[in-house]
C-alpha cells in the first residue's frame, strides 16, 4: 500500500535507547526513545501524521540468501510501510535495498561482557620486587652474615688469654655481630646493642640506611598493590575472545553485524559467526544474561552503555565491561523505501537537529549514570610499578660498599689486635 497523502506508516522494532516499544491495551505500539523523539518532531515541522507498525519477526532487516529480506527493512522493501523508524546501522548490503537519511548519530561495535572478578593473589606481598632483586637481598643477606660470623670469630679473644690486662685491651665479643641482627633491620625492630668495634659500627651504619631504603620501597609499593585490586581482563579484542575459549558469546539476530559475519567466508570474522553459542534479539534484553550466565554479546556501545546505566541505577554495582578495542565504525540513520521522496523532505529537517547537537545531548542523558562504571581495569589500566634490580641498584651498591669498607676495619682492627697481643705476650715473657 502507497503512502497515503501527509500519513505514514512507520515501522518500528526494540533497540533501547533509541527506540523502546510499549503496548496499549488496543494492542497499539507505543514507541519511546531518542530516535522516537527526534522523528516526532521532525514529522511535526513536515506536517505529517503517522502510524506505527511492528515487524513479525522481530528483526531489524538481513538478506537471506533466497534474495529476500527480513525485519524491518523488508517492510520497507515490499510496501508495508512508509520509512522504518529503527535506526539502522548503515551497511553496503542494506543501500542496495534501501534509502537512509542523514546520519544521525556515529558509534561502534565492540564486545559486551560480565565484569571480571577480582583475584585473590596469596602472593601479592612478593610483588613489589622482581625476582632478580629477591636474589640479590638474599646474596647480601647471605653475604652479610658471613662477613659477620667471620667478625666475631677473629675479633673474639682467645679463652686462654682472657684474664689480666688483656681484658682491657681486647673487644668484647659478648656485644659483637648477631646473625638475627641483619633481619631485625630489615624488620624495622630495634637492636639495643651498639657494636663496640668500628668494624661492628660501620657494618650496622650500612644496614640501618640500606633497609630503611628497601623498607620504604617495599611498603609502598605493595600499597599500592593492594589499594587497587587486581583484575585481569581475559578478553580486550575479537582475537581475545575466540582465543580465550572460556566463555561463550552471542550475536544479536538480524543487524548488520550479524550479516557481516554470516557472510565471512574465511579468517577471523568467520570464526567468531561459526563458534558462537547463541543469537539473542538485542544486547539490552540479553543483559541479564550477560551477567548470570557469565557470556558475552557482540553489539553497540551506545546500547552496552545504557544496559550499564540502568543496571547500576538500579543495583548501585558495576556488573558489566566492555572491551576496550572496538569491532568497526557504526554510522546510524533512518531508512526509506528506494527512491522515496519523503527522504529529501525529511532530512531537511533532521540535518540541523542533528548538527545542533540534540542527539548527543540526548544520548548523554540516557546513559549519566554508566560513567561510574567505565573506569579502566586491571592490565588496561597503569600497572602497579614493580621494583626491578637496576631501581635499587644504589641500595645494593651502598650495601656491598658497607660490607668492603666493614672488611677493611675488620683488617686494621685485627693488626691491632694481634699488635696489643704480641705487646702483652711479650711482657709477660721479659718482665721490667
Amino acid at each position: 500500500m502507497a503512502q497515503s497523502a501527509n500519513h505514514l506508516r512507520v515501522a518500528v522494532g526494540s533497540w533501547p535507547p533509541w527506540c523502546e516499544l510499549a503496548f496499549g491495551a488496543d494492542g497499539s505500539v507505543k514507541p519511546t526513545g531518542i530516535a522516537v523523539e527526534i522523528f516526532k518532531i521532525v514529522v511535526q515541522k513536515m506536517n505529517y501524521t503517522y502510524t506505527y507498525v511492528t515487524a513479525g519477526n522481530d528483526e531489524w532487516g538481513r538478506l537471506l540468501l533466497n534474495g529476500t529480506w527480513t525485519g524491518l527493512i523488508g517492510m520497507n522493501v515490499y510496501g508495508k510501510s512508509d520509512m522504518a523508524l529503527g535506526p539502522f546501522v548503515v551497511s553496503w548490503v542494506r543501500s542496495q535495498a534501501v534509502d537512509y537519511s542523514g546520519i544521525l548519530y556515529f558509534d561502534h561495535n565492540g564486545i559486551f561482557l560480565p565484569r571480571p572478578r577480582q583475584e585473590k593473589d596469596l602472593a601479592n606481598f612478593t610483588r613489589p620486587l622482581s625476582a632478580e632483586t629477591w636474589l640479590a637481598l638474599a646474596v647480601v643477606l647471605g653475604l652479610s652474615a658471613i662477613l659477620g660470623i667471620v667478625m666475631n670469630h677473629l675479633l673474639s679473644p682467645p679463652t686462654r688469654y682472657c684474664s689480666g690486662g688483656l681484658q682491657s685491651l681486647l673487644p668484647k665479643y659478648e656485644s659483637g655481630f648477631n646473625p638475627v641482627w641483619i633481619i631485625a633491620q630489615l624488620l624495622n625492630e630495634p637492636y639495643p646493642v651498639i657494636p663496640p668495634t668500628h668494624t661492628g659500627r660501620v657494618f650496622m651504619v650500612t644496614w640501618l640506611i640500606a633497609a630503611f631504603i628497601i623498607d620504604a620501597a617495599y611498603l609502598g609499593v605493595l600499597t599500592s598493590i593492594l589499594a587497587v585490586p587486581k583484575v585481569t581482563i581475559p578478553v580486550d579484542s575479537l582475537e581475545d575472545l575466540v582465543s580465550y575459549r572460556k566463555i561463550p558469546w552471542a550475536i544479536e539476530e538480524g543487524t548488520s553485524l550479524h550479516q557481516l559475519l554470516q557472510q565471512a567466508t574465511e579468517g577471523l570474522y568467520k570464526e567468531v559467526y561459526d563458534k558462537k553459542s547463541y543469537m539473542v534479539y538485542g544486547c539490552y534484553e540479553a543483559r541479564n544474561r550477560v551477567k548470570t550466565e557469565r557470556m558475552a554479546v557482540l553489539c553497540d556501545m551506545l546500547t552496552m552503555r545504557k544496559a550499564i546505566n540502568d543496571d547500576f541505577s538500579s543495583t548501585g554495582q558495576c556488573n558489566f565491561h566492555i572491551a576496550r578495542k572496538p569491532i568497526f565504525a557504526l554510522s546510524i540513520a533512518y531508512a526509506f523505501p528506494k527512491k522515496s521522496k519523503l527522504t529529501e523532505e525529511f532530512n531537511k529537517w533532521l540535518i540541523p537537529l542533528s548538527e545542533s547537537g540534540l542527539v548527543i545531548r540526548r544520548v548523554l542523558d540516557s546513559t549519566s549514570n554508566a560513567t561510574s562504571c567505565m573506569r579502566t581495569l586491571g592490565k588496561s589500566g597503569p600497572a602497579s610499578p614493580i621494583l626491578a634490580f637496576m631501581d635499587l641498584a644504589g641500595v645494593f651498591a651502598l650495601w656491598i660498599g658497607g660490607l668492603f669498607l666493614s672488611t677493611i676495619f675488620l683488617a686494621a682492627e685485627l693488626a691491632f689486635y694481634h699488635m696489643k697481643l704480641s705487646d702483652y705476650i711479650l711482657h709477660m715473657i721479659l718482665p721490667e
